[in-house]
């Protein structure tokens, strides 16, 4: 039988206060590396109840009703949407008859030809690939606490001052090349990195962005 829903959060919330409490020490011992071992399994766990507790959940009349209204309200989008494709398709047939002379002239008032849907996409999806590459100014600020927790519990099995000092050294770092030196003597053999795995992968994401040019 499944635990109570309050008294599952109460126990993550719990926990994960636990974790920021250990996170903030600079040197662990071996009880304080138990118990962040004892409380991701904890949080783990508790997750896990979370997600059996929701599937187990009845939809109610009132969720049906409101997922009858969204149907509803996309359906009216894609309404209205088809209305503006066809509005786009005559205006651009419209444009392709147009006296030469009055295209000149509309391009003097600074009407140029709308830029495509799928043009205007590729350039928002541009926009967000630059943003998602900004250079970091600092590691230990652009890392999260959940973050932490995974990196240092995939990357430095669970030990805390070890990822706190590795950080402290690569964040000094004046280069990517430095930083793979200083990796590749001093922990990927150690803690046994791999390097097709997800946290290796988003780490050096993160250190190339540290040693980019802002």
């Amino acid at each position: 039988m499944l635990p109570e829903k309050a008294s599952i959060i109460l126990e993550i919330q719990q926990a994960l206060k636990k974790l920021d409490i250990l996170n903030q020490r600079e040197d662990w011992t071996d009880e304080d590396r138990m118990e962040f071992r004892m409380q991701l399994e904890c949080v783990n766990r508790n997750y896990h109840y979370l997600e059996l507790y929701l599937d187990s959940v009845k939809v109610s009349e009132d969720l049906q009703a409101e997922e009858v209204q969204e149907e509803v309200e996309l359906a009216e989008e894609l309404e209205q949407l088809e209305e503006e494709v066809v509005l786009e398709e005559s205006t651009e047939e419209n444009r392709a008859e147009m006296p030469e002379e009055l295209e000149e002239e509309e391009k003097g008032l600074g009407l140029g030809a709308r830029t495509p849907i799928s043009e205007r996409s590729f350039d928002d999806h541009s926009f967000a690939n630059k943003m998602e590459q900004q250079s970091i100014p600092d590691l230990k600020q652009a890392i999260g606490l959940n973050e932490r927790f995974f990196y240092a519990n995939e990357l430095f099995r669970g030990d805390g001052t070890e990822y706190s000092r590795a950080i402290e050294e690569l964040n000094h770092l004046g280069s990517m090349e430095d930083a793979k030196r200083l990796i590749q003597t001093k922990y990927e053999e150690r803690f046994k990195w791999d390097y097709e795995s997800e946290a290796v992968s988003s780490f050096l994401s993160l250190l190339n962005r540290r040693y980019q040019k802002a």
